[in-house]
């Protein structure tokens, strides 16, 4: 499985740096991919440095929740979040 790699424009990286969860749809320069709803993707920035993972949602001007600064963190997360959706 190949997951789809969002980049973002230039100083629009920052406040994911210092720890915000959510990218604008307005962020975004590029997608490397073919996401579906709901998919994993990664975020980096305009250089290419890794800044999370998240989940995205095309429908939403919050386009991605990072959910994982690590790229392996967030499967454990995806399985926490499916577990919530079940109470």
């Amino acid at each position: 499985m190949s997951v789809t790699t969002v980049y973002l424009k230039r100083g629009r990286a920052n406040p994911l740096w210092q720890g915000h969860p959510w990218v604008f749809s307005g962020a975004i320069l590029r997608e490397e991919g073919t996401p579906e709803p709901g998919d994993v993707v990664d975020v980096r920035d305009v250089e290419g440095r890794f800044i999370g993972r998240g989940f995205r949602n095309a429908r939403s001007q919050i386009r991605v929740w990072i959910v994982a600064r690590c790229e392996e963190a967030v499967h454990a997360a995806r399985r926490a979040f499916g577990n919530a959706t079940l109470l």
